[in-house]
C-alpha cells in the first residue's frame, strides 16, 4: 500500500507511512524508513498521534521540540539549534597561492592531527584524505 501511495502522491500517504513505521516496532529499519518518509516531504506533524507515539525515542524529535525548554532552562538540544540558527559569519575571501597540498591520513587520527598542525603552522590549506 505504501509504494502505491508514494507513486500516486495519494493524500493518504501519511497514514500509510504511519502504519509502516508503527509495524516496524523496535526494528533498526525504523530510522531508515523515517528518513525516506522525510524525503517524501512528510514530517512528524503529518503522522497521526499513534504513529508519533510509536516513534518516540526511535527517531529524531521534531525540530520544534528541540527549541522548547524544560523546567525553565534551555536544553542542550535547544542551545545547539539556536546556535545553528544564529547569523552566519561574514564571508571570507582569500587569494590562494597555489593548489592545496594533499595529505594521506588513511583514517589515522594521529596523521590527521599532524596534518592539521602543519597546515596551521604553514598557514596554508591542505586536503586530508
Amino acid at each position: 500500500r505504501l509504494e502505491d501511495a508514494r507513486r500516486a502522491s495519494d493524500p493518504e500517504l501519511p497514514l500509510a507511512w504511519g502504519a509502516v513505521l508503527a509495524a516496524l516496532g523496535r526494528s533498526p529499519a525504523v530510522l531508515r524508513c523515517f528518513e525516506t518518509m522525510l524525503g517524501d516531504g512528510l514530517g512528524w506533524a503529518d503522522l497521526d498521534e499513534k504513529a508519533r507515539r510509536s516513534l518516540e525515542g526511535r527517531a529524531p524529535p521534531p525540530a520544534g521540540d528541540m527549541m522548547t525548554s524544560r523546567g525553565g532552562a534551555a536544553t542542550s538540544d535547544a542551545v545547539a539549534v539556536a546556535a545553528r540558527k544564529a547569523a552566519a559569519p561574514p564571508e571570507l575571501w582569500v587569494r590562494p597561492r597555489g593548489a592545496a597540498r594533499e595529505i594521506a591520513c588513511g583514517g589515522n587520527p594521529a596523521a590527521a592531527a599532524a596534518a592539521l598542525v602543519q597546515a596551521r603552522r604553514d598557514r596554508a590549506p591542505v586536503v586530508m584524505r
